[in-house]
């Protein structure tokens, strides 16, 4: 388990301890106004408890009349809870007061049933992972299911392939690296012309891995090397920064959007080069989504960097009309 994934874990087991240990008190609480209200089922309870402890030290000494004590046992159990329930019922209090209840009965809020995870659980777990991935509103609601085809044209370019026959190729990359994630061997580098789609399927992407128990985090170039250049320098601001580059390098699918809008710098092509190669070297994913050109990439970054970007990378190429500016003459 990574770093990131242990840190969410925790927070997910802290919730449990806490919603176990809220609702035990409840349960006390309410136990003790009703007992007091009905002294008789105070009673009732500690005859239960001493009934037990009985039939224990009658074993320990007769375990030959095991048979006949097991009986009276159970005949005096069924007759206090018969008394039990009969107050119950005359007073209108409900059956489950004296005892704990769970947020969720299948795992009595330990996340866990059977040794596996439990779907509140993993509702908890989609849950901050949304939180951590920094995705947008907009690529939240970016799903496979909700791609449209319509606004590509199946008029070849110039070089001979229509951009719908492009971006199918791309859909396609981008199901197979959800469908294969764990084998899935290289990364994605999405290049081309604003508003073609590539942080829409992006989205669908992440969301996609999200569902599935991975970790996240989407970040524009330009925030990345901020958040680096003071983490340098010292100048974070707060616990929320720190966790962000964090995840930078350890989150299981990292999504750089905008390469190519950051300010140029030795020091960011620095920090560029050094979070791509050590998640190469750890084996992580990573989308990189830019307007420039291939040429353009290898003019602005430096040879290791593009170089990195070649082998490493499957390049998928946007081509078409503005999709934003297509639905605004819808």
């Amino acid at each position: 388990m990574t770093d990131l994934a242990q840190s969410i874990a925790d927070k997910i087991f802290a919730e449990y301890d806490q919603l176990r240990s809220k609702e035990a008190l409840l349960k006390n609480k309410r136990v003790n106004e009703i007992h007091e209200r009905f002294p008789e089922l105070e009673e009732i309870r500690r005859e239960i408890a001493s009934a037990g402890i009985e039939h224990a030290v009658k074993m320990s000494k007769n375990p030959e009349d095991e048979a006949v004590i097991r009986e009276a046992l159970s005949d005096r159990l069924k007759e206090l809870e018969t008394r039990k329930r009969i107050i119950l019922e005359e007073n209108n209090i409900p059956e489950d007061y004296d005892r704990i209840r769970y947020h969720c009965e299948l795992c009595r809020d330990t996340g866990f049933v059977d040794n596996e995870k439990c779907r509140c659980y993993k509702a908890r777990l989609m849950k901050y992972s949304y939180e951590r991935s920094n995705l947008s509103v907009y690529m939240k609601n970016a799903t496979f299911d909700s791609f449209d085809f319509k606004y590509f044209s199946d008029t070849p370019e110039k070089d001979g392939i229509s951009s719908l026959t492009r971006i199918k190729k791309a859909y396609n990359e981008a199901r197979n690296m959800c469908e294969s994630f764990e084998s899935y061997e290289k990364s994605l580098l999405f290049f081309g012309g604003a508003g073609l789609g590539k942080t829409y399927l992006s989205g669908c992407i992440a969301n996609s891995l999200i569902e599935k128990g991975y970790s996240v985090l989407y970040m524009t170039s330009g925030r990345l090397f901020e958040l680096l250049e003071n983490k340098k320098f010292n100048k974070l601001q707060n616990e929320n920064d720190e966790e962000n580059i964090a995840a930078a390098y350890d989150s299981d699918l990292l999504i750089i959007d905008d390469l190519g809008t950051e300010i140029p710098s030795r020091l960011t092509a620095s920090f560029l080069y050094d979070i791509v190669n050590e998640r190469i070297m750890a084996g992580k994913k990573m989308i990189i989504s830019t307007n420039l050109s291939m040429d353009e990439l290898s003019r602005d970054y430096t040879p290791r960097f593009v170089s990195r970007l070649f082998e490493n990378f499957y390049a998928v190429k946007f081509v078409g009309k503005d999709i934003r500016k297509q639905k605004m003459y819808e």
